[in-house]
């Protein structure tokens, strides 16, 4: 075998290593990226269960639509004069922004988010309609994160009503 086999062998040997280890480095920045998205959605699960939410949850459910047709209630929103410790509503709807911000841009998994928001971003969004009209009023934009992930939502449940599961199984 002449020197100039040997070199030429070599280098394809080389390049043979690189692209193995570029495939291995890929598949581990996969799982990592699976692993982050993983504890995104865990923390974010924390979040929505924590007491203060739930507080928050149950305050949009049993007192906005009443306080909703207290004009001062309305005029704070509209002015963005707001005080968080009576418009906790604006604390759930931030949160729902948080997220379809996040499975917007593709930093979560639309799949593991869609499954678990399914019925609460929809609901909720409904039931913060009339704060999200009085609020764009100042700010058009608000929460457009928000409506479109309860509209995503509300397309795969709607889709889904005659299937056992909102996504394909990913493994078949």
């Amino acid at each position: 075998m002449t020197w100039e086999a040997i070199s030429a062998l070599g280098s394809i040997l080389s390049a043979g290593v690189i692209a193995l280890t570029g495939f291995f480095a890929y598949r581990q920045l996969r799982a990592l990226r699976g692993a982050a998205q993983l504890q995104g959605f865990l923390d974010l699960q924390k979040q929505l269960n924590a007491p203060e939410m739930n507080e928050v949850r149950s305050f949009v459910n049993l007192q906005l639509p009443e306080l909703l047709k207290d004009k001062q209630f309305c005029e704070e929103l509209v002015t963005g004069k707001i005080d968080r410790a009576r418009h906790r509503e604006v604390l759930l709807g931030n949160f729902l922004e948080s997220v379809g911000m996040l499975v917007f841009y593709g930093a979560l998994d639309e799949r593991l988010f869609f499954e678990t928001y399914v019925y609460i971003a929809p609901t909720t969004w409904e039931q913060l309609r009339p704060v999200v009209d009085l609020l764009r009023r100042r700010s058009p934009l608000l929460w457009q994160h928000f409506e479109y992930f309860a509209r995503r939502c509300g397309e795969i449940k709607a889709s889904s009503l005659n299937k056992k599961r909102y996504f394909d199984d990913p493994a078949g």
